[in-house]
């Protein structure tokens, strides 16, 4: 085989090439007893350059969510994301996830002969729970709980916040002087 450099022997039928730049190989077999014949031929070793990609972070989603798995969308490059549940299409480089629990997702992008694989961890928080009671009637002056529910790591906020006693409160008191219709936002740390 010629030329030598890049191969673990040059003088036997099945070298190991491990070139550093593209690099065509051509070797000559010849038959050691008379007449001697011969065969030649060539093979070409071609370097691809590697690659990574702009994986999201590990991140934290409220349940019912999503987060785009990567930013990066390469031309030549195959891709496969595991598990696939979850994910609008494990195909693509750029794949939207909705999990209902944690997953780490995996890919593993292909372009000729490198290979990149990386992980994305997603952790799911499920939403806040809510016991609103059926829309009660009060008498004048009378008061209701708008909640029986207590979470940690919840923040609560009520609007409008007239007749209640405390609007930032999870189970707050309402004494309204009038109809009044009351919204609640929970949210957890991560904005659920």
């Amino acid at each position: 085989w010629s030329p030598a450099t890049g191969l673990d022997n040059p003088n036997i039928a099945t070298p190991t090439a491990t070139p550093t730049a593209e690099t065509t190989y051509s070797v000559i077999a010849t038959l050691l007893t008379p007449p001697g014949c011969s065969s030649t031929g060539t093979v070409t070793v071609a370097i691809d350059q590697p690659f990574t990609l702009d994986l999201a972070n590990d991140t934290t989603i409220c349940a019912g969510k999503s987060v785009r798995l990567s930013q990066t969308n390469l031309p030549g490059i195959t891709y496969n994301w595991s598990p696939n549940v979850g994910l609008d299409d494990p195909s693509i480089a750029t794949p939207t996830a909705t999990p209902t629990t944690g997953t780490t997702y995996t890919v593993m992008a292909v372009r000729t002969a490198c290979t990149f694989n990386g992980s994305v961890a997603i952790n799911v928080l499920q939403n806040p729970m809510l016991n609103l009671p059926a829309d009660p009637v009060l008498c004048p002056g009378g008061d209701t709980l708008l909640n029986t529910i207590t979470e940690q790591g919840v923040d609560y906020q009520w609007t409008p916040a007239t007749g209640l006693d405390d609007p930032f409160s999870a189970t707050p008191t309402a004494s309204p002087a009038a109809t009044t219709t009351y919204s609640v936002r929970a949210e957890t740390q991560v904005g659920g």
